[in-house]
C-alpha cells in the first residue's frame, strides 16, 4: 500500500500583483544621455545598465568641467546626479578698457588671459563721477563677461527749484544747505540735501513757512487780544478770572512768542529803597509807579541838592525784566 504526500504552497494574491506591476516597469537603461563635448568614461561603458547603476562622462580634449558628470539609471530613465557641463579650457574673457576714469581691480599681471571664474571689481577715480553699471564682473565659461563692462559718468544732479523764501549755501553737485531769508519764517524740511552717486538728491527741497502760533488756553484766565493767530514777536495779554491772580506775581501778564512757544516776560520793579540809594525820585511826584511792564519807559530826576553823574540816562526802558537806574551824587 502506498501513501502519497502532497505539499501545497499558496501564493498570496498580493505577490502576484507585485509581480505583474514589476513586469510593466523598466528594469534597465540602454539609450545613453547626451552630454555636449563629452563621452562616457571607459570604466563605466556598457551595452545595458541595470537600475541603480551609474555612468561617468569625460570631457573631450580641450574641454573641462568643474565636477565629475555623473548619471544614474532609474525606472524613469537616466537621471543626472550633478548638473555639470564641459566648457573650453582655453576660453578667456577680453580685457576691459580702462577709459574715462574707470578703475579696474583684479586684472592679471603681464596682460595674461582672463580665465573663466575670474572676478574684476570696477570703480571711478574721479569722486565727482559715478559708476554706470555693475561694480563686479565675472568671466563666464564661454569666455564672455556675465554683465556689460561699466563706465564712469558725471555724478550730476539737476539743480533743484528754489522758492524765493529759501537761499542755498553750498556747492552745487555736492551739498546744498537751506535757510530762510526772513527770521519770521521757519524751515519745514531738511536743512541740507546732497547729490548721491545715482545722480539724485537725497531729499526734497524744504519750504519756508511763516512762524505762527494759535491762541493758548489759559487756566482760570482769558486772552484779551483779538488775533487768533500770532506771528513772531507778537505780544499777548491776558487777565485772570474773578478770585484768581497770576501764579507768579513777579511776572507780567504779557506773553512773548518766539519761534515755537509762548513764554512769560518778567516785568521790572523799582523800589523806593533803590531810588534812595541812587538819590533818585520820579520825574512826576504824583506818579507813584514803581512797577513796569516789558517795553515801558520811566523818567527819573535827582533829589534836591544832587547832580546827575551822566553815566546812565535819566529815561530808561524795561527790557525783559531788566532796567538800569541812573545815579545822582
Amino acid at each position: 500500500m502506498y501513501s502519497v504526500l502532497l505539499r501545497l504552497t499558496f501564493m498570496p494574491l498580493l505577490s502576484r500583483a507585485n509581480l505583474h506591476l514589476s513586469s510593466c516597469s523598466s528594469t534597465s537603461c540602454s539609450r545613453l544621455p547626451g552630454v555636449l563635448n563629452a563621452y562616457v568614461s571607459e570604466q563605466t561603458r556598457k551595452d545595458v545598465y541595470q537600475l541603480g547603476e551609474t555612468i561617468l562622462f569625460t570631457c573631450d580634449t580641450g574641454f573641462i568641467s568643474d565636477l565629475p558628470i555623473k548619471y544614474v539609471c532609474s525606472s524613469e530613465g537616466w537621471v543626472t546626479l550633478r548638473q555639470e557641463s564641459c566648457y573650453s579650457s582655453t576660453a578667456s574673457c577680453e580685457h576691459p578698457s580702462a577709459q574715462g576714469g574707470l578703475r579696474i581691480n583684479g586684472l592679471p599681471e603681464n596682460n595674461s588671459p582672463i580665465p573663466p571664474g575670474h572676478v574684476l571689481i570696477f570703480g571711478c577715480d574721479d569722486p565727482d563721477k559715478r559708476l554706470n553699471g555693475s561694480s563686479v564682473l565675472i568671466c563666464d565659461r564661454d569666455g564672455q563677461w556675465n554683465k556689460p563692462v561699466p563706465s564712469c559718468e558725471d555724478a550730476s544732479c539737476k539743480a533743484p527749484r528754489l522758492k524765493s523764501s529759501t537761499i542755498q549755501d553750498g556747492t552745487y553737485g555736492n551739498v546744498i544747505r537751506f535757510s530762510c531769508k526772513s527770521r519770521s519764517e521757519i524751515l519745514k524740511g531738511p536743512t541740507e540735501i546732497y547729490c548721491d552717486e545715482s545722480g539724485k538728491w537725497s531729499g526734497e527741497v524744504p519750504e519756508c513757512k511763516e512762524v505762527t502760533c494759535d491762541t493758548p488756553q489759559i487756566a482760570h484766565g482769558r486772552v484779551t487780544d483779538c488775533p487768533k493767530v500770532y506771528k513772531e514777536d507778537n505780544y499777548l495779554t491776558f487777565v485772570c478770572d474773578k478770585n484768581y491772580k497770576p501764579a507768579d506775581e513777579k511776572r507780567s501778564n504779557i506773553f512773548y512768542y518766539n519761534k515755537t512757544q509762548f513764554i512769560y516776560i518778567s516785568p521790572c520793579t523799582v523800589t523806593q529803597e533803590e531810588m534812595d540809594r541812587n538819590n533818585l525820585q520820579l520825574l512826576k511826584d504824583w506818579l507813584d509807579k514803581v512797577y513796569l511792564e516789558h517795553n515801558d519807559h520811566i523818567t527819573f530826576r535827582c533829589k534836591s541838592g544832587k547832580r546827575h553823574d551822566g553815566r546812565v540816562a535819566m529815561r530808561q526802558q524795561c527790557i525783559e525784566g531788566v532796567i538800569q537806574l541812573p545815579t545822582c551824587v
